[in-house]
């Protein structure tokens, strides 16, 4: 792998930013350069949680979405549910189902914030590099940033003729995909380039579908994406970027695995009571009578950046649409029960301005502002067959939201010695949700609830060697308010959370092992949560919770021929205030959950990774690598039901990568999860009205394949 990232580094100088290169006798670990904090800076200066990696990295390694960088980065859990991306960092996300609820961690495409990811989660083609930040990031990165943010940058327009493309073909499952750039300049000075991208992928399907009526297989892939920029650059003062990107897919959807009854009844469902059995729990498979996900989006892009006196004014304007259609069975049995119907539209605006600048030698200065809408129109459909009679009915429930978001912000770092930075910021939000939501059972509402919030954080870094640096800082975070459309409920309050985080980064031993250390303290103030109450979602706020841990991130370049990599996180997320009855139970009653592990947040967790470079016996350098990641039991309900859990689970991946001495071609041999292992990733207890089924989605199974590359 140390060799691939080396040819395309000389192929490719961008995607060298975030990721470790070593020449053949070069044992050392060289700079990393991110934008965590809105400037590019080393990633050992950064006072800053971030994981970054590079393009190079994520081709090696066949991270070709978000929920692969779970095994990559500390406290990062990722699943999916109706067609939306639901990532946790530290404990925050959001198990939102209906629609009305922000994120807790915030997703950027190029600088762009993606209210409704649906299909953008698969942008991972023609890319720069990723940079995962963790904790709240609500000075700099703004509203819904309470867990952390996932910044996705595409690799940039250049003047130099090129590009490449690779294809993989893989087995267990059947897959396959093509990816391709082509970049270069469209006029003779090379002040205008331009950049097309594409990628089509094509999986068959980690689950089987035991039902014979259904699609044979669920969690599969059937997607396009496409992306074209211009970019015109006539001096180092002035430049004009625009962006187009479209995906499309097409598949199946994800298996919602059967594992029984929500609660601790120990009743069956009535699928159950009708003749339905559980799939075997132990395999990747699910009963399915139904099943597709459609979706579509499409973001577009300019941005620009202007030498004005001492500083750097940035502008970025952009416009997006996501659609999503769903169908998922509701009762996971081969009865023909019930089902789930997911309809959604969201049009999005977001634009942004910042000056960033230099007024004297020792200070930097960001100011700026920026503003995002976004109309969101969803549809819930709950078909019953069997219920109060043999006549079907539907419950449909849904509505439109408009989220009107504005901020104004500022950002200063301070160098009070040469070897200590005093940093500090400070950002105004205002929220504004007007929403109208329907039931066919109950009725309609509406309202115009609105929110502000003061984020800002505070600390301090110093330079301990020229290698070693450490931090301490103060940050907060600030969710909007929420609702689930279609529940007819009030709207629940904003979430807050504050963190004190102290970090060591450094380079050891004649920089050959890297370290990075973080631990923090987050105490959380009306954490969003939800649960199915009827055939509606509910949402409440938990008052109270703590959240603290520590994260490892270390490398050592044992031999300029082998390298160990580890990361570890531990992590102790809690309710400390939190009343509330589990609708699952026949007979709810109110119960006291202080003390109860927050959703998604596995207590510990770790991945080890070797690699060795076998040089001389081939055309260019042979890596040989193995990767395990383990995690312990996590649960998916605030109540800590034991079943709605991962019982402790590891995942082991193999890689053998190539690339020629020329930095032309490169190849890939891979299995990932070679020992097939079933892991859930998200789990939910729907209607009590149906028995209170709780449904897991599975991660992927075992994938092997091979992949071929060609730069020119």
């Amino acid at each position: 792998m140390g060799g691939t990232a080396s040819a395309a580094a000389m192929v490719w100088p961008a995607l060298a930013l975030a990721q470790t290169t070593q020449s053949a006798g070069d044992t050392t670990i060289q700079e990393v350069v991110v934008t965590a904090t809105r400037r590019e800076s080393a990633l050992l200066d950064a006072p800053v949680a971030v994981s970054a990696f590079g393009g190079a990295q994520l081709q090696a390694r066949q991270v070709t979405d978000v929920g692969d960088l779970s095994s990559l980065v500390p406290n990062f859990q990722f699943g999916t549910s109706y067609g939306e991306a639901r990532a946790t960092i530290r404990g925050i996300g959001t198990n939102d189902v209906n629609g009305g609820a922000d994120p807790g961690v915030a997703y950027h495409l190029d600088g762009v914030y993606i209210g409704t990811t649906g299909p953008a989660g698969n942008s991972f083609f023609d890319i720069s590099r990723v940079e995962v930040l963790r904790g709240p990031q609500g000075t700099l990165f703004g509203q819904n940033a309470t867990g952390g943010t996932v910044n996705l940058i595409p690799n940039r327009p250049t003047p130099q003729l090129g590009g490449y493309v690779s294809g993989t073909v893989g087995a267990d499952p059947f897959l396959y995909n093509v990816e391709g750039a082509l970049n270069g300049p469209l006029d003779p000075s090379g002040d205008l380039s331009g950049r097309l991208s594409l990628l089509k992928t094509y999986n068959e399907g980690y689950t089987k579908n035991l039902a014979p009526d259904g699609p044979r297989w669920l969690d599969d892939d059937d997607s396009l994406g496409v992306r074209g920029q211009l970019l015109y650059k006539p001096n180092d003062a002035f430049e004009l970027h625009a962006e187009l990107t479209y995906q499309r897919t097409d598949d199946n959807g994800p298996g919602y695995q059967l594992i029984g009854r929500g609660g601790t009844s120990g009743l069956p469902t009535i699928a159950q009571t009708l003749g339905g059995v559980l799939p075997p729990l132990d395999e990747h498979d699910v009963y399915a009578n139904e099943g597709y996900a459609k979706g579509e989006f499409l973001l577009a892009t300019l941005d620009g950046s202007l030498k004005l006196g001492q500083g750097m004014l940035k502008v970025l304007l952009s416009a997006g649409r996501t659609q999503s259609d769903t169908d998922a069975d509701g009762d996971g049995t081969a009865v023909d029960f019930t089902s789930s119907q997911v309809d959604y539209l969201a049009r999005q605006v977001f634009g942004e301005v910042f000056y960033d600048v230099k007024p004297i030698e020792t200070l930097d200065v960001i100011v700026g502002a920026n503003a995002y809408y976004q109309d969101l129109n969803q549809v819930f459909n709950v078909p019953v067959s069997v219920i109060l009679g043999p006549t079907p009915v539907t419950v449909s429930l849904g509505g439109r939201l408009y989220t009107s978001t504005y901020a104004q912000f500022a950002h200063v770092d301070w160098d009070a010695t040469k070897r200590i930075k005093v940093f500090g910021g400070v950002r105004y939000t205002v929220d504004h949700k007007v929403y109208t939501e329907f039931n066919n059972f109950v009725g309609t509402d509406s309202g115009s609830p609105s929110w502000d919030q003061l984020t800002y954080e505070g600390g301090v870094s110093a330079k301990l060697t020229n290698e070693l640096n450490a931090y301490v800082k103060y940050s907060t975070g600030f969710k909007g308010g929420g609702l689930q459309l279609g529940t007819l409920s009030a709207p629940v309050k904003p979430e807050t959370d504050s963190s004190t985080e102290a970090g060591l980064k450094g380079l050891f031993f004649g920089r050959t092992l890297e370290t990075n250390l973080a631990v923090f303290h987050m105490p959380y103030s009306n954490l969003q949560l939800t649960k199915v109450e009827g055939f509606v979602t509910g949402f409440e706020n938990a008052a109270k919770a703590t959240v603290d841990g520590a994260e490892l991130e270390t490398t050592w370049r044992a031999t300029h021929a082998f390298r160990l990599e580890f990361t570890g996180s531990l992590l102790d997320a809690r309710f400390d205030q939190f009343e509330s009855a589990d609708p699952s139970d026949p007979n709810p009653v109110v119960q006291n959950l202080a003390g109860k592990r927050l959703p998604s947040s596995p207590p510990a967790a770790f991945s080890l990774g070797g690699y060795y470079t076998l040089d001389g016996y081939a055309p260019g350098p042979v890596t040989l690598g193995a990767r395990y990641y383990w995690q312990a039991k996590e649960y998916f309900d605030a109540f800590n039901t034991p079943d709605i859990s991962q019982a402790a689970v590891g995942r082991a991946d193999l890689t053998v990568n190539f690339a020629s001495r020329d930095g032309v071609w490169s190849a890939s041999l891979f299995a990932k999860n070679i020992a097939d292992a079933v892991v859930r990733d998200t789990g939910i207890v729907v209607s009590n009205l149906l028995g209170s089924p709780a449904l897991v989605t599975l991660a992927p199974g075992r994938s092997v394949g091979v992949t071929l590359r060609r730069n020119f």
